[in-house]
C-alpha cells in the first residue's frame, strides 16, 4: 500500500471530510461539490488538513452541465434532470469532471482508497463507468447513498434507475465478495 487517499464526492459543508480526517490525519482527502454556499468553509478546511477542495461535479465526461439548487442547505441539489428536489431555489452551470479518468490519472492501485459518494442520483452514471473502465478497482472501501425511488420523477426514469442499481448492487457485491478487503456500504 502506497498512499492513504480519502475522495468525498459531493462533500456539502465538509463536516463528513472533518469527521473522516479527524481520525485519519495522514491521509490525503479530497472534496468534490459545485454547492457554492459552502466554499469558505471548505477552502478553511484546505488549511486544517491535508485537503484539496473543487467546485465540481463528479460526472462520466468533462463538461459543464445545470446544477439544480435546492435551498440554503444544499440538501438534494444535482445535475441530474430527473431528481426530485422539493424546493430548487436556483439554477447554475458547473463544471464536471470525468471522475473514472481522474482516479486513473492521479492513482495507482494499491493506493488505499475510501471514496464516500453522496451526489444525488449521479451515483449511477458515475459508477457504471467506474465498473465498465476498470478504476472501480483502485477503490477498497466505497460509501454510497443511493437515490431512487420517490426522489426519482417519472416512471420510465424510477425503472430506469431501478435497474440500473440492481446491476451495480449485483456488481459491487461481487467485487466486494471475490477481492480481498473490499468494503462496499450502501444507504
Amino acid at each position: 500500500m502506497n498512499r492513504q487517499i480519502y475522495i468525498d464526492l459531493g462533500c456539502g459543508n465538509g463536516d463528513t471530510v472533518e469527521q473522516f480526517m479527524k481520525d485519519h490525519v495522514n491521509y490525503e482527502a479530497y472534496g468534490f461539490d459545485p454547492y457554492p454556499f459552502f466554499n469558505d468553509k471548505l477552502n478553511a478546511l484546505t488549511y486544517k488538513y491535508n485537503f484539496l477542495y473543487e467546485k465540481k461535479a463528479a460526472w462520466t465526461n468533462n463538461n459543464d452541465k445545470v446544477f439544480r439548487m435546492g435551498g440554503k442547505s444544499g440538501a438534494a441539489s444535482s445535475i441530474i434532470l430527473f431528481k426530485r428536489i422539493k424546493r430548487i431555489q436556483s439554477t447554475k452551470t458547473v463544471i464536471c469532471f470525468d471522475f473514472s479518468a481522474w482516479i486513473i490519472k492521479n492513482f495507482e492501485k494499491n493506493d488505499y482508497i475510501y471514496l464516500r459518494m453522496d451526489i444525488e442520483a449521479s451515483e449511477y452514471y458515475v459508477l457504471d463507468k467506474m465498473i465498465k473502465n476498470g478504476s472501480i478497482y483502485y477503490i477498497d472501501v466505497l460509501n454510497v447513498e443511493f437515490h431512487k425511488g420517490r426522489k426519482i420523477i417519472g416512471e420510465d426514469n424510477k425503472n430506469k434507475i431501478e435497474k440500473m442499481h440492481s446491476e451495480i448492487l449485483s456488481i459491487l457485491e461481487n467485487i466486494e465478495s471475490l477481492i480481498p478487503n473490499r468494503k462496499i456500504h450502501t444507504k
